[in-house]
């Protein structure tokens, strides 16, 4: 709900003015004829000048009431290429909106556009994927408690990283304060975290004692680091494994992304710029990516062995696991043999990962893969927004190096050089 006063604006990196919307008194008891209005100490505060604008008929109509509205047309100050219109609108001569809109701006109250073939099916996919792994993983989980099969301890950990993780991301990602609707955020939060954990202990348990069975080596690492044996290393070697595979799907992504945009598509997935926002927000959205990880290596583990169990043999498991998604996202998409084949490069190399190196090799590939692709990136760390970009590579780095010293034993790296 808007209060009469409220005050919103939006701010370029530089501090000039981009956007502003006020709210003007509910009620009003003023008579005669509104004021004269100034729209220079608008245009000052966004950087621009006034007298390089021409007057414009409106537009863009303000979110709430006005008694003055104008606009201007002009282009953006360095670059002639890029058109301006300037919109405002005043309410007894105090500004209530002020609009920049470049070719790029797109309307944010106009009805959304109708989903198409590519997003409709993307959305039946992952909620049909969403009920069966429900109800398949109930299934499974009750048999095998019934049986008194399953790793009860690591369920129970792995739950437990997912409530912590899931908490972090929250007391991370807002500004907290003490009023009394923090307790009803807190509690909405807690309800997310068990929800998380407990989703992740219902697959844990489902899943375990079958992969044991079939597949002992997937789980080997994974098993390990909950265990506390994180200087296995077998263990960093499959961590080792994650991150250049999670290096090489972002390679392949970006390399797919620059034949859309020349194709005259565009990237689809914007970065998350909420890490723009500071340490803390910065931190919330790698918990999140953590916790996603495993999430999803889960999933796809569940998936295959599904797809397992009903072919009957790894290959055609491995050939329907490409199918299912890469064909559905593919071939659904607005350019068909490049996402594809983007697709099937991505999910084949997935079976194998998961299949030669496990479960955690494919929980290391996806947060690496969705750190680099989905966290605002640039090389120019001297940035204002470099920051998040160097904390990234510099944690990655420090991974790989934790992992490949890991992987060596404790074994000195050039002890054999030395003594020939």
């Amino acid at each position: 709900q808007q209060t009469s006063g409220e005050l919103s604006l939006d701010l370029a990196p530089a501090g000039r003015l981009t956007y502003l919307e006020a709210v003007p008194p509910q009620v009003d008891d003023t008579t005669g004829q509104p004021p004269s209005v100034a729209p220079a100490p608008l245009f000052s505060a966004a950087g621009l000048d006034l007298a390089q604008f021409q007057p414009a008929e409106p537009r863009w109509n303000p979110p709430s009431m006005a008694d003055r509205r104008a606009a201007w047309t002009g282009i953006f100050p360095g670059h002639p290429e890029n058109p301006l219109r300037i919109e405002a609108a005043w309410w007894r001569g105090k500004p209530v909106y002020f609009a920049i809109v470049g070719p790029w701006t797109a309307p944010n109250r106009a009805q959304p556009p109708p989903v198409n073939l590519s997003q409709r099916a993307n959305q039946l996919l992952w909620t049909s994927i969403f009920l069966l792994i429900m109800v398949v993983g109930a299934l499974l989980s009750w048999r095998n408690l019934r049986l008194g099969r399953g790793d009860k301890q690591g369920a129970f950990r792995i739950a437990t990283l997912a409530f912590a993780l899931s908490m972090g991301v929250w007391l991370c990602s807002g500004h907290h304060i003490p009023w009394p609707d923090e307790t009803d955020l807190f509690s909405n939060a807690a309800g997310h975290a068990l929800l998380a954990g407990a989703q992740l202990w219902l697959a844990y348990i489902a899943l375990e004692p079958f992969v044991r069975r079939h597949w002992p080596k997937t789980i080997i690492t994974w098993t390990r680091i909950i265990s506390g044996g994180w200087r296995d290393p077998l263990v960093g070697r499959d961590i080792l494994v994650g991150i250049l595979v999670g290096v090489g799907y972002d390679l392949v992504i970006a390399a797919g992304s620059a034949i859309v945009l020349h194709l005259g598509g565009d990237l689809g997935n914007a970065p998350k710029l909420m890490a723009l926002n500071g340490l803390p927000a910065f931190a919330g959205l790698y918990l999140g990516q953590i916790l996603d990880g495993i999430t999803g290596a889960l999933i796809f583990l569940l998936i295959f062995f599904l797809l397992r169990v009903l072919l009957r043999k790894e290959w055609l498991a491995g050939v329907a696991f490409v199918i299912l998604f890469a064909g559905v996202k593919g071939l659904t998409g607005n350019y068909p043999l490049v996402e594809t084949t983007i697709d099937v490069v991505i999910y084949g190399f997935l079976v194998i990962l998961l299949l030669r190196y496990g479960f955690l090799a494919v929980i290391i590939c996806a947060f690496v893969t969705d750190a680099m692709a989905h966290m605002t990136f640039t090389t120019d760390f001297g940035a204002w927004y470099g920051t998040t970009s160097l904390l990234t590579v510099l944690s990655l780095i420090a991974l790989a190096l934790f992992a490949f010293r890991t992987s060596t034993a404790g074994k000195p790296l050039f002890g054999g050089l030395l003594d020939r």
